[in-house]
């Protein structure tokens, strides 16, 4: 509960503008409707105005108003989104009309246009697709600082422990330099959030490869 506690303090602090990319499922509206009235900033929901705010009629939502939809088919910065991917994508087979069609219809793609052109502070995805697929939609529109490389965090609260477990989710074999780079970069986060790290580097295998990288 301290832990947490913490985390929930420091975002009070300093407000956010978090994009639900999944704006039409009912779980992701109650994370908006409680990251609002907690007072941890503005939310941001992607997805179609009318579906949105049917659902949170339905889930007896009345002061919906307050939230922020963004829906592509209509957003004044579409033009704007398409002209900043397609440069991106243009060399590795996309056309602009699929680039226009991407923004348009995949709410990942323009969920992270609208993070990297500055309409939002931070994004959330994943309920309805797996991990690899939403981390691969918003690769082609966000890239990593010059000096890092990707990996995930899962942050675990249980049995009165604050665990911190990299990378589980992007890096599978990382090399020696890489795992150090993980372990610094993890117990860095780990201090902002109040805790002095003791770091454990563990094998996810005793035998063979991951089946993903066989097959490549």
């Amino acid at each position: 509960a301290n832990s947490m506690q913490y985390i929930f303090d420091k975002v009070r602090d300093n407000p956010q503008r978090i994009i639900f990319a999944e704006g039409e499922e009912e779980k992701i509206i109650r994370a908006a409707v409680q990251w609002r009235d907690n007072g941890f900033g503005k939310p941001i929901l992607v997805g179609r105005v009318e579906r949105v705010t049917e659902l949170m009629k339905k889930m007896g939502i009345h002061d919906w108003q307050s939230i922020e939809i963004a829906n592509a088919a209509v957003s004044r910065h579409v033009d704007e989104y398409i002209d900043y991917l397609y440069p991106r994508l243009q060399r590795q087979g996309f056309l602009y009309r699929d680039v226009a069609r991407m923004v348009k219809n995949d709410r990942n793609i323009f969920a992270s246009c609208m993070l990297a052109l500055g309409h939002g502070d931070a994004m959330i995805t994943g309920v309805t697709r797996n991990y690899t697929v939403s981390l691969d939609n918003i690769r082609r529109v966000i890239d990593t600082r010059p000096e890092e490389f990707l990996f995930g965090v899962t942050l675990v609260v249980a049995k009165g422990k604050t665990l911190f477990f990299a990378d589980t989710t992007v890096q599978e074999l990382p090399s020696a330099e890489e795992l150090a780079h993980i372990a610094v970069k993890t117990a860095q986060a780990a201090r902002r959030m109040g805790h002095e790290p003791r770091v454990a580097l563990l094998s996810f295998s005793t035998f063979g490869n991951p089946m993903r990288e066989k097959a490549a």
